[in-house]
């Protein structure tokens, strides 16, 4: 599959309920890298995660290779603009306990996002979640740069 030769990176919106029908494909993409988008569309988030963790996620923890975007804050709480999203904070903090920080990409939702918060607060909801900096620093960046070191470049034909 060129994909699995290329080692490369999809990116996948789906919500927390659709995830169980993703299992299969993320199974036959082991060397690709699959990140979920936005938390993972949980919805808002209102109680502590661990539980709606648990259940929407529990296939992938053991899947090195899938990771999930940490943006789309906004669109895990209640009221969208109440920076800075202390549920999906939350959210984002167990992912990161179940899964590794390595596994965690931020991203913008730009320009979505705009709608709610400012761009800057779209990097703070992860820089002020607590990370020690070089965690931080990896989910703000750093994952995301070694994961495109490994895609493999385009052939010439």
């Amino acid at each position: 599959m060129h994909l699995v030769a290329r080692r490369a990176i999809i990116s996948v919106n789906l919500s927390w309920e659709a995830l169980a029908a993703l299992r299969p494909f993320c199974e036959r993409l082991a060397e690709c890298r699959i990140l979920l988008s936005h938390l993972g569309l949980p919805g808002p988030v209102e109680e502590s995660p661990s539980g709606r963790l648990a259940a929407g996620f529990r296939p992938f923890f053991k899947m090195r290779h899938v990771g999930v975007k940490a943006s789309g804050f906004y669109a895990a709480e209640r009221v969208a603009h109440a920076f800075p999203h202390r549920h999906a904070r939350a959210l984002m903090l167990a992912l990161a306990q179940r899964l590794g920080p390595d596994r965690l990409c931020w991203g913008s939702d730009f320009s979505p996002a705009l709608a709610q918060v400012s761009f800057i607060q779209t990097i703070e909801a992860v820089r002020g979640a607590g990370f020690p900096a070089r965690e931080a620093g990896a989910i703000l960046g750093g994952n995301l740069r070694d994961m495109l070191a490994r895609v493999a470049p385009l052939s010439n034909p």
